[in-house]
């Protein structure tokens, strides 16, 4: 079987398995933990905990019939609202944390939380009251939104055909390689 990048692969169970079968409004990401969010992943990912997965976000979380493999991968259907999921993920309120709120928290749950891609349907934001729509400027998959219309659409579909994140960045500077020492160690 032909290794598929764990974000392609949860953009593609979300076009062709989750979005059909949704119907009104909803968000849908690929974050939390796993290599795939935060690019990393590589033929050998798939020998632990590998799957086509998506976090769907819905006023109110329901069962949808989705098949349980995918282009013969396992699913994993994550179905909540997004206030539930981000206070759950996060551990506080992202719109009224306290200042031990962010210094208690690891860097890692931050980049698990912002990495990865998200699909925000223009006409079909779930968003609860307080949560700005995101107009960032980082290079990330997650912020490289093309359309004024939609936020943070990485996870395309025909309809919006907007896949910021299918071919990487050429203008993205490769590794940084640290300056050389100066005098004895």
């Amino acid at each position: 079987m032909t290794f598929i990048l764990g974000i392609e692969l949860s953009r593609r169970f979300y076009a062709e398995a989750v979005a059909p079968v949704v119907g009104g409004p909803h968000s849908a990401a690929l974050v939390g933990p796993g290599s795939e969010v935060l690019g990393f992943d590589t033929g050998r990912s798939t020998d632990h905990d590998w799957t086509a997965r998506v976090f769907l976000f819905l006023p109110e979380p329901r069962e949808l019939p989705v098949p349980a493999t995918f282009l013969g991968q396992p699913v994993k259907l994550v179905v909540a609202t997004l206030d539930g999921w981000t206070r759950g993920f996060l551990g506080f309120d992202p719109r009224h944390p306290a200042p031990r709120d962010w210094l208690a928290t690891p860097t890692q749950v931050f980049a698990e939380f912002t990495g990865g891609a998200v699909r925000v349907p223009a006409k079909s934001r779930v968003q609860p009251p307080g949560f700005r729509r995101c107009r960032a400027t980082d290079p990330s998959p997650l912020a490289r939104a093309r359309d004024p219309d939609v936020a943070n659409d990485s996870f395309a579909t025909p309809e919006a055909p907007h896949d910021s994140f299918a071919a990487p960045n050429p203008a993205s500077p490769g590794p940084v390689s640290p300056p050389p020492r100066q005098g004895p160690p």
